[in-house]
């Protein structure tokens, strides 16, 4: 008895893809990892607790940008950075401004990704107050 597994080749490749594709658009965006390093100075011994954020890609502050908020302020910061990838789209804009404000009163400073540069934010928007002074120009 001989069995035919071209006919299942295809679509068993196809719902691999499909499975795959699903989990990078439903599980991986809602995934928040947060790793600690730390580092001495023979310098100094003043502390410094950072909290870097990328590739935010915001469009809406719903459950999960409130959760993402509240792992930061756990962690009580003293400085905060975005790095880039915030907002996909210039009116995602109010988005990204409710969001840092929800960090407050920790000191926010982000540097735009390319995300930002396509969508012409630098330039569409004069009042970046959290931009990084050189990238807001």
């Amino acid at each position: 008895m001989s069995f035919r597994t071209g006919g299942l080749v295809g679509p068993l490749l196809l719902a691999s893809c499909l499975l795959a594709l699903s989990g990078f658009l439903l599980i991986e965006p809602s995934q928040v990892e947060i790793t600690h390093h730390e580092m001495r100075s023979d310098t100094t011994q003043q502390r410094l607790r950072l909290v870097q954020l990328s590739d935010l890609h915001l469009h809406a502050f719903g459950e999960q940008e409130k959760l993402v908020v509240k792992h930061v302020n756990d962690q009580r910061p003293d400085l905060i950075v975005l790095t880039g990838d915030m907002i996909d789209r210039s009116d995602a804009l109010p988005v990204l401004q409710e969001f840092i404000e929800a960090l407050s009163p920790t000191p926010v400073y982000a540097i735009p990704g390319n995300w930002e540069h396509w969508s012409d934010l630098v330039k569409r928007n004069s009042n970046l107050s959290h931009f990084a002074p050189e990238c807001a120009k």
